[in-house]
C-alpha cells in the first residue's frame, strides 16, 4: 500500500515463519490452515476448519435424568459436553445409590448383629418384621438345616392331632386345639 488511504494488499510468497514462544516471524496462511485443521481434528465432533473459519463441533451424547431416563442431547462445545458428562455421572451414581438403598430396604439381608438373615422391611429405625412367602418345602430330617414352611408345620400338627384324637386339631385361625376326652 501507498499510505493509509490506499487499498489493502496481500503479502504473497512469504516463507513459513517460526511458530514458537518469543518468535516475531510472520506466519503464512498455510501455517494457520494447518493449525486450524489440527484443532478441528482434536475437537472431533465433525468440527472443521475451512476458508479461515472453524465450524463448531457437534457432540451427540446421552443425557441421564435423575430418575435414570436416558435421552439424546447435542452439545456444540467441549465445555458444555464435559459439564453434561459430569452431570450424567452424578445422576447415574445417585440413581445407583437410590436403587441399592431400596433393594436393601426391601430384601432379605444378612445381619451381622443378629448373626442371621433378617426379614425386616422399611427404613432404618422404623423396620417391621415381615413374612416370607412362597418358600419351598424344606427337608425335615435329623441333620436338616433347611427352613420349613407353614404347610409343613400344618401337616405335622394335623398328624399329631390325629394321633391324639379327642377333637384335637386346628381352629379357623390356625391355632392348635387341645383334645377333649370323656372318661
Amino acid at each position: 500500500g501507498k499510505g493509509k488511504n490506499s487499498t489493502a494488499v496481500g503479502l504473497h510468497n512469504v516463507a513459513d515463519g517460526q511458530i514458537a514462544n518469543g518468535s516475531h516471524d510472520a506466519v503464512t496462511g498455510g501455517q494457520i490452515n494447518s493449525i486450524g485443521e489440527s484443532i478441528a481434528k482434536f475437537l472431533g465432533g465433525e468440527a472443521s476448519f475451512k476458508d479461515g473459519g472453524l465450524t463448531q463441533p457437534t457432540y451427540k451424547l446421552s443425557d441421564v435424568s435423575t430418575e435414570g431416563k436416558v435421552t439424546d442431547k447435542t452439545f456444540t462445545d467441549v465445555g458444555s459436553a464435559f459439564t453434561g458428562l459430569d452431570k450424567n455421572i452424578k445422576n447415574v451414581n445417585d440413581r445407583i445409590k437410590e436403587v441399592s438403598e431400596g433393594v436393601a430396604q426391601d430384601s432379605l439381608n444378612w445381619s451381622n448383629t443378629e448373626g442371621a438373615f433378617v426379614a425386616q422391611h422399611g427404613k432404618e429405625g422404623a423396620k417391621a418384621n415381615s413374612k416370607i412367602k412362597f418358600l419351598a418345602a424344606g427337608d425335615v430330617g435329623q441333620a436338616s438345616t433347611e427352613a420349613v414352611n407353614g404347610s409343613q408345620l400344618y401337616a405335622l400338627g394335623s398328624s399329631v392331632a390325629q394321633y391324639f384324637g379327642g377333637g384335637a386339631g386346628y381352629d379357623k385361625e390356625g391355632n392348635l386345639k387341645a383334645p377333649s376326652f370323656k372318661v
